[in-house]
């Protein structure tokens, strides 16, 4: 008997329950189960979402990979899979009722989406096309370089849409950069030295620009007011005339008609950093509400986003076709609205001049 009460009171002892995952994980865990599925309904049924996403790990990682080197067929599903994963998150972003975000944040981030859709769509419908014509290329390049230049001249000269704020000296410096590789990479043929002025002058300008982040008490100093547009000009113009003259001295930019990984890490790091300058731009405008800022934010997204789609290009393609344009529209806006910004300031002294002038007569 007492054998047989031991033995029942044993089984009768509940082993401990197992522990619950959190509610966040679960959630979590479930959304992404459904993000799949929403995508494998969309994709070829003979290509599964875990075959696209295996090599690049996160969904991130997958819209920016390099898929250049892959065959056109699975090149093509890899672009939709991009536009379907990039629309999912507007959508996501458009039913979010909780969300309070300023009209302006949000086209600067349709800047950045509606080009890696577009890019996106050209290499699933063009995939295969190239169009070689230096002629073009390099009128959109000058274009570029003029624009990049005289915007530069005007900031240094005095014509200033954030007032008197030091940091317009390392806004200048940056479009005095890419201005002067841009104008020698227009001159250039297809080669090395072609391809290293397009990717210093998205590092260089990245790079300067980027230089906004640090401290207020750095561009009220000597080294950003003056020596900042010397050694910005100087470097540029060094560089540019080694290009020109030695460009064996630099790494190869190109083998066997690719783009070399130097050069695509070099374009991949210059757009990063832009898009870094941008994210301090768009802060500056949140917090003073000068569209100024917002303007030169655009150029950052426009320009950061150009150098990151280098990854996916080729030379001549569609897409390496789409981000040279990409760079060009983020110059003219620029120019247009410092445009705008003196016509404004100029009838705004004739108005005041005619008022001061009555004044005096009277």
């Amino acid at each position: 008997m007492l054998g047989t009460d031991t033995q029942s009171s044993v089984h009768n002892i509940k082993s401990p329950p197992e522990p619950c995952p959190p509610a966040g994980k679960h959630r979590l865990a479930q959304e992404e189960r459904q993000e799949e599925e929403d995508v494998q309904q969309k994709l070829n049924p003979h290509l599964t979402f875990e075959e696209v996403k295996r090599p690049h790990k996160t969904i991130s990682g997958m819209i920016l990979c390099d898929d250049s080197n892959i065959a056109p067929e699975s090149r093509r599903r890899l672009s939709l899979c991009k536009v379907i994963i990039m629309g999912r998150i507007l959508e996501d972003l458009q039913q979010d009722s909780h969300w309070h975000i300023n009209p302006w944040i949000v086209l600067l981030a349709a800047t950045a989406f509606i080009p890696l859709t577009a890019s996106s769509l050209l290499q699933f419908f063009l995939v295969g096309w190239y169009w070689v014509n230096e002629p073009v290329h390099a009128a959109l390049e000058a274009w570029g370089a003029l624009t990049a230049l005289t915007v530069s001249a005007l900031l240094f000269a005095g014509e200033r849409p954030l007032g008197h704020n030091a940091r317009i000296n390392i806004i200048a410096s940056a479009l005095l950069a890419s201005g002067l590789l841009d104008a020698v990479h227009a001159c250039l043929h297809q080669g090395s030295a072609f391809v290293w002025t397009r990717s210093l002058s998205t590092m260089a300008g990245g790079a300067i620009f980027a230089l906004i982040w640090l401290p207020e008490r750095f561009e009220t100093t000597s080294l950003s007011g003056k020596l900042l547009p010397f050694a910005t000009g100087l470097t540029g113009s060094i560089v540019a005339l080694l290009l020109l003259t030695c460009p064996e001295l630099f790494p190869a930019a190109m083998s066997q008609g690719q783009f070399t990984t130097i050069a695509r890490i070099v374009n991949s790091a210059g757009g990063l950093l832009y898009l870094l300058a941008a994210i301090r731009l768009l802060a500056d405008y949140d917090s003073t509400d000068s569209k100024s800022y917002l303007v030169f934010a655009n150029l950052c997204l426009l320009s950061g986003v150009s150098g990151l789609l280098f990854q996916s290009s080729n030379l001549w393609d569609a897409g390496w076709w789409f981000w040279h344009a990409l760079r060009l529209a983020g110059y003219l806006l620029l120019l247009a609205y410092l445009i705008g910004v003196y016509h404004r300031t100029h009838a705004d002294m004739s108005k005041l001049s005619k008022q001061l002038s009555g004044k005096d007569s009277s």
